[in-house]
């Protein structure tokens, strides 16, 4: 049962008695309401979010985080805040300017700690939120390639064009790339690389040649989103150097990674890094 007891009042008139309640509950049960709590207002409209409400759910998510990270044992037994995850990068990514960006950052990373388990779950999933890019039809050669037409930027691309940019802070950008760049091998495994190719294609055609160009609060972020896309590159062209070409007849995932490093602003991106280094 639960325990409690009266505390006397101080006697003013406008005062009534104190009662001290001693109960127990499950934290995490409290941790699914402060985000269900949040998602409720999400609903209403983003002018009714606190923002002392957004920082409480952004620590939680950095909680789940680091315990997924340490402890991942415990994440099939807690399902429901791993689904609630979803929910927020769902409705938190269309507010655009007002977009929470460590939020829905620290999402990400909760998830990509989660797709080391379950990469296939994970990756279905977050594309149900419409955060990712995405082709709108098939990329039957490399003209396709070059011209983009069957891409669509996402959600991502609204974030990074409407906040990120203009705030010179990448924090969904750097993690995206973290979770791209740590599903390649476990895709390659599952012969389901080419989910890969929007995202790719995205950084190939929109992060990596103007990555050196913008404006940046912290400036050791650059090297780190310069990096992380050599980082994808290079495994992209390691992992699947193997693959057997597709019977399809389409462009595979190395191909267009290979393409693009030799025939777009991508391939001068990289002579400029190779040519005068990254801090310049």
């Amino acid at each position: 049962g639960t325990y409690g007891r009266i505390i006397h009042d101080s006697g003013k008139s406008d005062e009534g008695p104190v009662f001290q309640w001693d109960v127990t509950y499950n934290g995490f049960d409290y941790l699914l309401c402060e985000i269900e709590e949040l998602l409720n207002h999400i609903s209403t409209g983003a002018g009714n979010i606190s923002v002392q409400r957004v920082n409480r759910v952004t620590l939680i998510t950095q909680f789940l985080k680091a315990l997924y990270g340490s402890y991942p044992t415990v994440i099939p037994q807690l399902s429901s805040l791993t689904e609630c995850l979803y929910q927020i990068i769902h409705r938190v990514s269309r507010f655009q300017n007002l977009a929470p960006l460590e939020l829905i950052s620290s999402c990400v990373d909760c998830l990509n700690c989660v797709a080391k388990i379950h990469p296939k779950q994970v990756w279905h999933n977050i594309k149900q939120t419409g955060l990712l890019p995405f082709l709108t039809g098939n990329v039957d050669n490399f003209a396709e390639i070059s011209s983009g037409q069957e891409l669509n930027a996402g959600a991502y691309g609204i974030l990074l064009a409407g906040s990120e940019l203009t705030q010179g802070h990448y924090p969904v950008t750097c993690s995206l790339l973290r979770m791209i760049s740590d599903l390649i091998q476990p895709f390659y495994g599952l012969e389901m690389e080419q989910e890969l190719m929007a995202p790719v294609m995205y950084m190939l055609r929109e992060v990596f040649p103007v990555f050196q160009k913008w404006r940046y609060i912290d400036h050791t972020k650059r090297e780190q989103i310069g990096h992380s896309c050599l980082e994808i590159f290079h495994k992209i062209l390691n992992f699947l150097g193997n693959r057997k070409k597709s019977a399809i007849g389409r462009p595979q995932l190395q191909q267009v990674c290979i393409y693009s490093l030799l025939f777009t602003e991508a391939g001068r991106a990289l002579l400029d890094i190779i040519g005068t280094g990254s801090d310049t």
